[in-house]
C-alpha cells in the first residue's frame, strides 16, 4: 500500500550555462538561504569550479545573503 502525504517541495536549481548541466538542485519544504546555499555548494563539488563564478538570481530575499557571501569568499 502506498500512502502519500500532501506536501510543497521547493526546487533550488543552479545551472552552468557553457555546458547546461544541472550541478545543484536541493529540494526542501521550506524556500531559504540554507537551501540556497546547498545549491550553491553542491554545484561547487559536482563540478569542481576553477576561476571566476557568476551567479544570476532571480533577487529573491533567500539570494541575498548567499551572493554576499560569495562575494567576500572571492574577495578572500
Amino acid at each position: 500500500m502506498l500512502v502519500v502525504i500532501p506536501v510543497n517541495l521547493y526546487l533550488c536549481i543552479v545551472l552552468d550555462l557553457y555546458t547546461k548541466l544541472v550541478a545543484g538542485w536541493p529540494m526542501h519544504h521550506r524556500q531559504d538561504r540554507q537551501m540556497v546555499m546547498r545549491a550553491v555548494e553542491m554545484a561547487i563539488w559536482q563540478c569542481q569550479c576553477v576561476g571566476r563564478v557568476i551567479l544570476h538570481a532571480d533577487r529573491g530575499s533567500q539570494f541575498a545573503m548567499v551572493t554576499i557571501k560569495l562575494r567576500w569568499h572571492a574577495i578572500g
